[in-house]
This record gives C-alpha cells, structure tokens and sequence, in this order.
C-alpha cells in the first residue's frame, strides 16, 4: 500500500471511531470535567491545577475515558468531547 492511502484508512477508522453515539453517561463526574477541559484544549499539568488534582491524577483519567469511550487518541477525546459539549456540561 501507498503511504497516502494508509493515511486515508487512517484518518477515515479515527473519523469512525469519534462519529458513532457516545454514551457519556459511563464516565464519572471527575471524568466528564477532565473531558470538558481537553475539548478546550488544555494540557493534563493545567487541568491538574485547575481542579487540584495530581497531574497524575487526570492521566489516570485520560486513559479511563480512552476505555470507556473505547477511544484511541487524546486527539480523538478531544473531538469527542467538542462534539457533545453542550450534553456533556448538561451531565456534570
């Protein structure tokens, strides 16, 4: 295979994996305020301090919502969480 087409299969399963209903409702409290500050865009130190947490902490976090989400990337809970923002603030 061309390297092109890897990074179009690539990108099309990351695009699948982030465009399927997600269950928000699975992840706990702490995880959904870890969720809503990486769609804004803010590294795991600056979530720590923002909620006085271990960095970590909101690590552990990440790879509890990257389970549950059955999700691959940072990047992909990222826009995960842009795309269901307003239900996500909803739940916390």
């Amino acid at each position: 295979m061309t390297d092109k087409l890897m990074i179009q299969m690539t990108q099309q399963r990351s695009k699948d994996l982030c465009h399927r209903e997600i269950d928000l409702t699975i992840l706990s409290i702490r995880e959904k305020e870890v969720l809503v500050l990486i769609a804004d865009g803010i590294s795991n130190k600056v979530i720590a301090d923002h909620l006085l947490m271990y960095e970590n902490t909101i690590k552990a976090h990440v790879q509890n919502i990257l389970k549950k989400l059955h999700l691959r990337s940072r990047v992909q809970v990222s826009i995960v969480a842009n795309e269901n923002i307003e239900q996500l603030k909803q739940l916390i």
